[in-house]
C-alpha cells in the first residue's frame, strides 16, 4: 500500500478566488502509463484527498498525467453518458503546477458519496472487481477478469448492522454475476464481455433497458474497455434491489476505426431486447443539443470546434447503425448468452483459471445461514474439482476486510458473500434468498406500485380516493414506488415504541428510513396523515415532485417528515411531538405556504445538503432549534413566529463537501429563547438583507 504524503493544495478559480487546502497525496496507477520523465522532473498521476474544504463539492480526486490513457474523448464520452442520465465521475481539464512543473491535467473525482449524491442517489455500497496484481514471469499482471468483487466505500458498511447486511447482500449478488460471467482469459484485453443484465436488473424491464442503453452507447463510442469486468463499477440500490452502472475507464476513441473483431467476444441478452434498446439509444442521442453540448465541453477546459463535435455525434450514430446491421445478420458472431451453469460449476471454472498462478493454497469463504444463526464456511481448493469445506470457529467474528477483498496474510483467500449449502457439500451451494420489501405484498394504484411488509394492514377506498394503512408490527413499512398520485388521502396509523435499542436505525435492510415511504412519485393535491411512527422518519419522500395539499404528522419517535432529492410544494404542514426533527429537507427545492410545528426535540426545520426552502408562514413552539440551515442550503422566511426555543436560528457548515448555510428573513419574532442566532464563519443570517447580530 502506497504511503500518502502531506500536501498544500492551492486552488485558483476563474473569478480569481484563491483557496488553500490541506491534503494528502500519493502516486496513482499500477503501470508506467501513469508516470513519465520530463527533463529532470517526474510527471505522474496523483491521487488527492482534501483534508478540509472541497472543489465544487468534491473532496477526493485524481489528476491524470498526459501519458495516461485518458484522452479528451474521456470528457466527451462522460458528457454523453451524463446526458443519458448515467452516473459519471465529474471530469474536466485543469491547469496545474506540481513541484514547479506546469501542465494541463485531467481532473476526475473518485467514487464516493459525493458522486452518488450529485446524481440524487442515497449513499450505498459501490463495488468493483478485486484487481489483485500478481507477478508472472517477472511482469505485473492483473488476475484474469478480476477475482470476485470488493466494496470501494467500506466505511459505509461500518455504520450499523443494517449497513453491513446491505453490503453483504450486494457483494453476494455481484459475485454471483461475476461467476456467471467467468471471464477467464489470461490476457485481459482479449476477455469476453458479457452484457446479459439479468443478474444486475433482476427482472426489472426498465432497468434492463437502461443497462442495455449504457452498454450500447459505450460500444458505439469505442468505449468497450469500460465493459470488461475489471473496469466495471456498480452502485447497489438496496431499495429497488438493482445494480446501477457507474462509468469508469472506457478508453473512448470516437473517431477511431470501429473494429468489429471484438464483437466476436461479446455475449448479449436476447437480440430482440438489445435491438429495442438500440433504437432507444439512437433516439436519445438525437435529443442532445449539440451547440449546448459543445459549450459545456468548453466550460470543462476542453475547447473543440463545433464541426468536430458534430462529426463525433454523426460517427456514434453510424456505429450504432453498424451494430444494428451486425445484430440483424444471422451469421454474425455476437452471441446470445444462453449458457446457464450451476454456481458450483462456475466456481470450478474460476478455480481452473487460477491454476497457472501456482498458488500454494486457494480458499473461498462464504457465510451460510440456517434458522438460528449465520456461520462462516471456508472451502479449500485441493484441485480443479475437489473442494474441502468446513465451518470456521464461531469465535472468529466477521471482518470488514472480507468486503474489501483484503486478507492480510493470504491474498489467495476470497470472500463470496452469503449463500446456502447442504451438508457442507460445495456442489449444493446456491444463492441465498434475501428478504426484500418489493417481494412482499404488492398493490397497484394507477401507475404507482405499493409494497408493504406483512406487519401492515392495507385498505383502499376507491370511491373516496383514500388509502388507509395500519402498522401491526413495530417498524413495518410501506413503499409507494413511481407513478403519479392525485387527489388522494393517505392515512398511516403506526406504533410508537420506546425500545430504542432494538430498532433498525437509521434504516431497515432495504435502506428505507421511513415507516411511510415514497420514491420517484409525482403528487397533485395529495393529503398525507401519519399518526405514530417508530422508524427513523415518519414520512420519507425520495425524488418526489409536485404538490401536497396537507401533511399532518403526530407522535413520532424520531424525525416526522424527511424530504430528499425532491421538488415539493406543501400548502399546509402540521407536526406535533417529534422525537427529533419535525421537518428535514435535503438535496432539493421546497416551498411551504403555512406550517405549525410543535414539540420538536431537536430542530423544528432542518435544511441541509444544498437545498433551497421558502416558507411563507412559520410557527414554531417548544423546540431546541427553530430553523437550521447548513451545508450550502438557502432558506427564505417571510413571516416567522418562534416561542420556547433554545436557539431561534442557526446557520453552519457540517460536512466537508459543502460550504455554509444561509437564512434570509423578511420578519422575525422569537420569544422566550436562550440564544437568538448561532452562525459560523462560512454562513450568514440576514433580516431584510442585513446581517443579524
Amino acid at each position: 500500500k502506497r504511503k500518502r504524503f502531506n500536501a498544500k493544495i492551492n486552488v485558483i478559480y476563474r473569478n480569481n478566488l484563491n483557496c488553500i487546502f490541506k491534503g494528502a497525496i500519493k502516486q496513482h496507477g499500477d503501470f508506467d502509463d501513469h508516470i513519465q520523465l520530463s527533463g529532470n522532473d517526474v510527471l505522474q498521476s496523483i491521487n488527492v484527498h482534501l483534508r478540509n474544504g472541497n472543489i465544487g463539492g468534491i473532496t477526493k480526486f485524481i489528476l491524470y498525467s498526459p501519458r495516461s490513457t485518458r484522452t479528451s474523448d474521456e470528457i466527451f464520452g462522460s458528457n454523453i453518458l451524463n446526458e443519458f442520465g448515467y452516473m459519471v465521475p465529474r471530469t474536466f481539464y485543469v491547469e496545474t503546477e506540481i513541484n514547479g512543473q506546469k501542465n494541463t491535467l485531467m481532473f476526475q473525482e473518485k467514487m464516493t458519496k459525493e458522486l452518488l449524491e450529485y446524481y440524487k442517489k442515497r449513499e450505498g455500497p459501490i463495488y468493483k472487481t478485486n484487481e489483485d496484481i500478481v507477478l508472472e514471469e517477472n511482469k505485473k499482471k492483473f488476475l484474469p477478469g478480476g477475482i470476485l468483487a470488493k466494496q470501494i466505500n467500506i466505511n459505509w458498511a461500518k455504520k450499523s448492522q443494517n449497513h453491513l447486511k446491505i453490503s453483504k447482500e450486494g457483494i453476494s449478488k455481484i459475485n454471483f454475476f461475476l461467476l456467471e460471467n467467468n471471464q477467464i482469459n489470461k490476457n485481459i484485453q482479449n476477455e469476453e464481455i458479457n452484457l446479459n443484465n439479468e443478474y444486475l436488473a433482476f427482472g426489472d424491464p426498465e432497468q434492463k433497458n437502461k443497462m442495455n442503453v449504457f452498454n450500447l452507447i459505450l460500444l458505439a463510442m469505442n468505449g468497450h474497455h469500460a465493459l470488461y469486468d475489471n473496469n466495471r463499477r456498480f452502485y447497489w440500490n438496496s431499495i429497488k434491489k438493482i445494480f446501477e452502472p457507474i462509468y469508469y475507464d472506457g478508453d473512448i476513441n470516437i473517431l477511431g476505426d470501429f473494429d468489429l473483431k471484438y464483437l466476436e467476444n461479446i455475449y448479449i441478452p436476447k437480440k430482440k431486447e438489445f435491438l429495442e434498446s438500440l433504437k432507444v439509444t439512437q433516439e436519445k442521442l438525437k435529443l442532445i443539443n449539440i451547440q449546448n453540448f459543445n459549450l459545456k465541453l468548453k466550460q470543462q477546459g476542453f475547447e473543440q470546434d463545433i464541426k468536430i463535435t458534430e462529426d463525433k455525434f454523426l460517427k456514434i450514430q453510424e456505429n450504432l447503425q453498424v451494430l444494428k446491421y451486425y445484430l440483424l445478420d444471422k451469421n454474425s458472431s455476437m452471441k446470445e448468452d444462453n449458457k446457464k451453469k450451476s454456481l458450483y460449476q462456475n466456481l470450478v471454472k474460476k478455480t481452473d483459471s487460477l491454476k497457472h498462478l501456482n498458488y500454494k493454497e486457494l480458499k473461498f469463504f462464504f457465510e451460510a445461514q440456517d434458522i438460528s444463526n449465520t456461520y462462516l464456511i471456508s472451502c479449500l481448493v485441493k484441485n480443479k474439482e475437489k473442494f474441502s469445506c468446513k465451518k470456521e470457529d464461531q469465535k472468529d467474528k466477521f471482518s470488514y476486510d472480507y468486503l474489501e477483498g483484503k486478507f492480510s496474510q493470504n491474498k489467495n483467500h476470497y470472500y463470496l458473500g452469503i449463500f446456502t449449502i447442504e451438508n457442507l457439500d460445495i456442489e449444493k451451494i446456491k444463492p441465498y434468498n434475501f428478504k426484500s420489501l418489493i417481494r412482499e405484498e404488492l398493490y397497484v394504484l394507477g401507475d404507482t406500485k405499493i409494497y408493504y411488509d406483512k406487519g401492515i394492514q392495507f385498505y383502499h377506498d376507491i370511491l373516496n380516493k383514500t388509502v388507509k394503512i395500519k402498522q401491526t408490527n413495530p417498524e413495518s413499512r410501506v413503499l409507494f414506488d413511481g407513478g403519479k398520485i392525485d387527489n388522494y388521502s393517505i392515512i398511516f396509523s403506526g406504533i410508537k415504541s420506546s425500545k430504542v435499542e432494538n430498532l433498525k436505525l437509521p434504516f431497515d435492510i432495504n435502506g428505507l428510513t421511513g415507516c411511510l415511504n415514497f420514491i420517484n412519485t409525482n403528487f397533485e393535491n395529495v393529503k398525507i396523515n401519519v399518526f405514530k411512527s417508530d422508524c427513523e422518519d415518519g414520512l420519507n419522500i425520495i425524488n418526489g415532485k409536485g404538490d401536497l395539499e396537507k401533511v399532518e404528522i403526530q407522535d413520532t419517535l424520531f424525525d416526522a417528515i424527511d424530504l430528499d432529492f425532491s421538488d415539493i410544494k406543501i400548502n399546509e404542514l402540521v407536526v406535533n411531538n417529534s422525537g427529533n426533527d419535525c421537518a428535514d429537507f435535503s438535496f432539493g427545492n421546497y416551498f411551504i405556504l403555512n406550517s405549525e410545528l410543535d414539540s420538536c426535540d431537536d430542530k423544528a426545520v432542518s435544511v441541509g445538503e444544498k437545498s433551497n426552502l421558502k416558507i411563507v408562514n412559520l410557527n414554531v413552539k417548544n423546540s431546541d432549534i427553530g430553523v437550521a440551515s447548513k451545508d450550502g442550503s438557502k432558506v427564505l422566511l417571510d413571516k416567522i413566529f418562534l416561542i420556547n426555543v433554545k436557539t431561534c436560528l442557526a446557520a453552519y457548515n457540517k460536512k466537508q463537501e459543502f460550504y455554509g448555510g444561509f437564512i434570509n428573513l423578511n420578519s422575525f419574532n422569537c420569544k422566550n429563547y436562550y440564544k437568538k442566532t448561532e452562525v459560523d464563519g462560512l454562513s450568514e443570517i440576514k433580516l431584510k438583507n442585513k446581517f443579524m447580530e
